[in-house]
């Protein structure tokens, strides 16, 4: 469930990784799905299914060996030939005992994409150290995002969502129509 590796090579002492080439990932496949006036539109709830699926068994196997993606969102869901997504771009990924900064995290400048972060990335004092749930919590916030076609807090500054998750402890809002065994798994997904 993740991207492969083949190696990596120093040009010019910048360190290159060497990896498969992909199609494409899923924030490009959202941006496709425009209606006639330009708008992003949400995914059919089979795609939906059958992504957070696929997102959830990589995770799975990330976790098994304790490894936190702590940037989990399209852009880093890279579609392989068969159309599966895997999960790619590990800079900041952390080991499950590992945690950020008290500095970090107050200031809001924990590592991460805001519209994808977990209370904890934002303020680890108040939340604890950064642990699975961390992605769990961006999961959710991808699946709220395939089901509107809006990325979670859209039209919020990063200062704003910062304010809804680690202070006034809000989750992003879940699209209307959604099954309410769906709206359930969210919902747990985004309660600490």
């Amino acid at each position: 469930g993740t991207c492969r590796i083949y190696g990596c090579v120093s040009v010019d002492g910048t360190l290159c990784l060497v990896m498969k080439r992909y199609a494409g990932d899923l924030a490009q496949r959202l941006d496709r799905r425009r209606d006639a006036s330009g708008v992003r539109v949400a995914l059919s709830l089979r795609e939906v299914h059958a992504y957070l699926l696929q997102i959830a068994q990589s995770l799975v196997e990330l976790h098994a060996i304790g490894i936190v993606c702590a940037d989990l969102k399209p852009s880093n869901l890279l579609e392989n030939d068969s159309g599966r997504l895997v999960v790619a771009d590990f800079g900041i990924a952390l080991l499950v005992e590992a945690t950020l900064t008290s500095t970090a995290s107050r200031t809001g400048s924990g590592a991460g994409t805001v519209y994808y972060m977990a209370p904890e990335q934002h303020d680890s004092e108040e939340f604890g150290k950064v642990t699975p749930k961390a992605d769990i919590w961006a999961w959710a916030c991808i699946a709220v995002e395939m089901l509107s076609g809006a990325v979670p807090w859209s039209g919020k500054r990063a200062t704003e969502i910062i304010g809804c998750v680690a202070v006034k402890k809000q989750m992003p809002t879940i699209p209307p129509g959604v099954p309410d065994w769906l709206s359930a798994l969210l919902l747990r997904c985004f309660s600490h």
